[in-house]
């Protein structure tokens, strides 16, 4: 049996294709309507009135909202070669 070696398993942390979405708030207004509504269940029915529309509200504009920032500049995605491809393929983005 053979057992691998930490250089084996671990990445060299040279992450260049890393692609995360664009950064967005309704997390925080979908998860501010959440304490109205149960103390709403808990204390007053009312107050579950605008933490339901806040939730609601949160849900469809992060539902609508982009994915990708559109002026920010793509690789091009169909090369999954090794990282000298990778490196290539990045374009830096216009400055305006």
């Amino acid at each position: 049996m053979r057992v691998a070696s930490a250089e084996e398993v671990c990445e060299d942390g040279s992450a260049v294709g890393v692609h995360l979405p664009s950064p967005s708030f309704w997390p925080i207004v979908f998860a501010s309507g959440l304490p109205f509504i149960a103390l709403g269940l808990i204390f007053n029915l009312w107050l579950t009135v605008p933490g339901g529309l806040l939730v609601v509200m949160a849900i469809y504009a992060w539902i609508f909202e982009p994915v990708d920032d559109p002026d920010a500049a793509h690789g091009d995605h169909d090369d999954h070669g090794g990282d000298e491809a990778a490196a290539d393929t990045i374009e830096e983005a216009p400055v305006v």
